[in-house]
């Protein structure tokens, strides 16, 4: 049994002793790790062993829904099942000959708190709130800085500003971002921002003017290729113009 329903049939093939399964799932299921876990028997007795990642709106070309990835795939009963870290080194590949692994790229959580952190932060620490963050789709519909704190919103201190500066950035180049990393975390190549953390913070607080007040703000004639470059060498062969 599980919460979600096409869990529930994952976990049921594996009480068929099936030898082979053949399912459309989203990718949620094997790329967010506490899915992942979820699958209970499943993953420790069969493996992924072919795969093909396809767009939502294949099935719902009017929902309004933003699309996200659903994999068809191809397990085998194997004793050994897979842990996280086979998923991670997985090869993806998408309807339209894109490939991908989770492992290619580091990710926002690494840095910071992505979840409600009061215990950990005290409110006299906190100089701005930030609204919980999940997936790459989830930001596209969500807040990002807010001027009241709430049960959903992260603390964030002057040492972590930069840093939500830069997913309030990422959030603006959302649409060049495929369908495919949907359900992602938000994916970072910190050395790179380390390089460009004050034209994050610039971007960020035109928008959000109160944070000027904590830390310095520089002017840059170009900015928008400098953002633009980045987040290309960030994709790559993903980037959508």
């Amino acid at each position: 049994m599980s919460r979600d329903l096409g869990i529930s049939y994952l976990l049921s093939y594996d009480k068929l002793s099936a030898n082979f399964v053949c399912v459309l799932h989203p990718l949620s299921y094997l790329i967010k790790k506490t899915n992942f876990e979820a699958l209970w028997q499943f993953k420790n007795n069969y493996k992924l062993i072919d795969s093909v990642v396809v767009s939502s709106g294949v099935f719902s070309a009017n929902s309004k829904l933003a699309s996200f990835p659903i994999i068809i795939a191809l397990y085998e009963r194997n004793l050994s099942g897979m842990d996280y870290e086979y998923i991670k080194n997985y090869m993806f590949e998408t309807s339209d000959n894109k490939t991908f692994s989770i492992k290619e790229y580091d990710i926002i959580g690494n840095y910071i708190p992505k979840y409600p952190n009061h215990k950990a932060v005290s409110k006299q620490d906190a100089i701005a709130y930030f609204y919980t963050m999940s997936d790459i789709n989830a930001l596209k519909r969500a807040a990002t800085f807010l001027e009241k704190e709430t049960s959903n919103t992260v603390r964030v201190t002057k040492t972590m500003l930069s840093y939500y500066c830069y997913v309030g950035v990422f959030k603006d180049y959302i649409p060049h971002i495929p369908y495919y990393f949907g359900n992602s975390d938000i994916m970072i190549n910190n050395a790179s921002f380390q390089e460009l953390e004050p034209l994050f913070v610039s971007r960020s607080t035109r928008k959000h003017p109160k944070l000027g007040s904590y830390v310095e703000v520089k002017t840059y004639n170009d900015e928008e290729a400098m953002l633009t470059k980045y987040f290309r060498e960030l994709m790559c062969v993903h980037y959508i113009d």
